[in-house]
């Protein structure tokens, strides 16, 4: 029982930094997402330029929301394992 506890509590460790990895990721997507890599051409895009390049923001915003729910699903899954870890854990 106590190995199974610590490879809960370990793989709860492992999910959380893979969170703030995938956290990570989604802020410094701010501003990457450049309209010549659009596929699709929409005239409700905002479009501004930045160093030169054509920014896509709706693009940008679009990409860092997708990345923020993966980090929100790694971080529920530390949350679920933990909850299982304290529920069958030793009383402390």
């Amino acid at each position: 029982m106590k190995a199974f506890l610590t490879c809960l509590t370990w793989a709860s460790v492992i999910v959380a930094g893979a969170s703030a990895i995938l956290w990570f990721i989604s802020a410094s997507k701010w501003m990457n997402e450049y309209a010549d890599d659009q596929k699709e051409t929409r005239s409700d895009r905002m479009i501004f330029t930045r160093n030169g390049r054509k920014i896509d923001l709706v693009g940008t915003t679009a990409n860092q929301s997708r990345w923020s729910a993966y980090a929100a699903i790694a971080t529920g899954i530390v949350v679920l394992l933990q909850a299982i870890a304290a529920g069958i854990g030793p009383p402390a």
